[in-house]
Parts: C-alpha cells; structure tokens; sequence
C-alpha cells in the first residue's frame, strides 16, 4: 500500500480581510483532531471517496474555507478538495471528500 501525505490549510473569508481591516492571528486554528473514513457509494468494494473530518477551532464568526491536497511518495499532487461553511464561535468539524479513483489512478502511475 502507498502513502499518502495530506496538506491542510484554513482559510477565512469575511469583510474585514475585504476591507483590508486585517484579522487577528488566532481567527481560526487546526485543532488537530482528524478522523478518516471510504466511501463505497456503489457496493463495487473499491472506494468512491476518502472522507477526513478537520477538527476546527473559531474564534469569529464567519465564513471559512478548508483546502487539502493529497500527496504521493513521490511529492506530486494527487487530488484536491476544499469545504466551505459559515461558522459561529466554537468546535466545528469540516469535511473533505477526496475523489477515490482519482487517488487510485494517480497512486499506480506513480508506482510504475
């Protein structure tokens, strides 16, 4: 089986960031709490998608984006995925669905 790395990064969209306000250094944090899971939507035994839960910490209310990227051994980009959610004070989990036949496609080029 390959490994797969995966790059994460929060992003925060608001007024303030487009009024050139500027935001504080702790909006929003990682809080490093990640759980992962297949997707078998037809029944087929192969995975339509590789679901990971973000655990999110928010310090302001707004809208906020998470972007991922999946790696292979090699250091190449496999596949992406992004969630978008408006977010009030608090825990929050986030969601990305990374396309399974992509990674598997991307993942045996890789090895060959």
């Amino acid at each position: 089986m390959s490994k797969i790395m995966i790059a994460l990064w929060l992003m925060i969209l608001s007024m303030a960031t487009a009024c050139g306000q500027g935001l504080p250094n702790d909006f929003a944090t990682l809080t490093g709490n990640y759980s992962d899971r297949g997707l078998d939507i037809n029944g087929d035994g192969k995975f339509e998608y590789l679901n990971i839960d973000v655990g999110v910490h928010i310090e302001y209310a707004g809208e906020y984006s998470l972007n991922g990227y999946l790696y292979d051994p090699n250091n190449r980009k496999v596949v992406w995925s992004a969630d978008h959610m408006n977010l009030s004070y608090g825990d929050h989990t986030m969601q990305l669905a990374f396309d399974g036949k992509g990674s598997r496609d991307r993942a045996a080029a890789s090895c060959s």
